[in-house]
């Protein structure tokens, strides 16, 4: 079975036991269309309550009725909104907006209150070296009273500090030197076959690319995406047809999943997948094969991710049935398998 079969296997397993709330991780994972359209059914009639925790913009905005936002905040409660995705999205500008205007005002607050501890020290600095002759002691002893009117400034400085967190680390893709057109890869009619009788992992496809395409790759659970892309990568031999690397073309493949966690795997699965990518960038592959990158990413991830594979010079083939992404690469050429 394929990665996304076996999810949904999971997954069916998971709704047919009928509980009373049902708490789903990342659940539209590697589902196919069909597998998407049976869980969004699901959910909306299921009778009691759902904790969902996803990137799928598609599933939220079809069934949420309520959002908890765990991203900082300015007081540090979680922000907690009323409503489906598009309330979310407005409620979260909302108050990002409000805490950016309030960090400024208080910037310029901090600025006064700086210029007028440096008043002070300039004060004291001039009431220690007073000149000769009548003044001294009434110089001296009013520097008492400056000290602490410049250390209650600088303390109330302190207290008052408002913090607006940096966004999320966007995903660094450094410059490409691929060539636009450049011949890059030629696959004609590979195919791969599971045993004798039964049908085949991957059906005669022919794939040709050259620098700056870009290609959808999409199909049901099954229909061999996985396959294609290891077979392009070189990975896995085709049972017959050929694939050719033209000019000493650089490639990368991101796989589906990243293996059971170890010690080298520390993480949650989002900051996993980011790291994935980050190391992919970084190899300024010619060719990029990515399987499902989208998964375990959050939503803020998903659209640095998709902004950078636009702007890179780079081949980029993607295997996706995340359907925000298929929604904003809607311009990208497709290959269909297994329709």
């Amino acid at each position: 079975m394929s990665v996304g079969q076996r999810y949904r296997v999971r997954l069916a397993g998971v709704i047919a036991a009928r509980d009373e709330l049902l708490l789903l991780d990342e659940p539209t994972n590697h589902l196919d269309t069909r597998g998407l359209a049976h869980l969004t059914r699901a959910l909306r009639e299921h009778t009691g309550a759902a904790a969902i925790v996803s990137h799928d913009r598609t599933l939220l905005a079809e069934v949420a009725t309520g959002v908890l936002d765990l991203d900082p905040t300015s007081d540090g409660s979680p922000l907690l909104i009323s409503g489906g995705l598009e309330q979310w999205e407005q409620t979260r500008r909302r108050h990002r907006a409000a805490w950016e205007d309030a960090h400024r005002a208080q910037q310029q607050e901090h600025q006064r209150r700086l210029s007028q501890a440096e008043a002070a020290r300039s004060r004291l600095s001039t009431g220690w070296r007073p000149d000769k002759g009548t003044g001294r002691h009434q110089r001296q002893s009013r520097a008492p009273g400056v000290v602490r009117a410049m250390n209650e400034r600088i303390e109330q400085l302190q207290q008052h500090r408002l913090e607006v967190p940096p966004p999320p680390p966007r995903l660094p893709l450094p410059l490409s030197d691929t060539r636009a057109g450049a011949p890059l890869l030629r696959a004609e009619q590979v195919r791969v076959d599971r045993g004798p009788g039964e049908r085949a992992r991957l059906v005669e496809t022919s794939v040709r690319l050259e620098g700056g395409d870009r290609l959808l790759v999409v199909g049901p659970n099954g229909a061999g995406k996985t396959t294609l892309l290891r077979v392009l990568a070189g990975e896995l031999s085709p049972s017959t047809g050929t694939v050719r690397r033209l000019g000493r073309a650089r490639l990368g493949l991101l796989e589906q999943e990243d293996g059971q966690p170890t010690a080298d795997h520390r993480g949650s699965p989002g900051e996993r997948r980011r790291r994935d990518l980050t190391a992919l960038f970084s190899q300024r592959p010619d060719l990029m094969l990515l399987d499902e990158p989208t998964n375990h990413l959050g939503i803020s991830g998903v659209d640095n991710l998709l902004a950078a594979l636009e702007e890179t010079a780079s081949a980029v083939v993607l295997a996706t049935h995340d359907r925000s992404v298929l929604a904003a690469l809607a311009h990208w050429p497709r290959l269909e398998l297994g329709g």
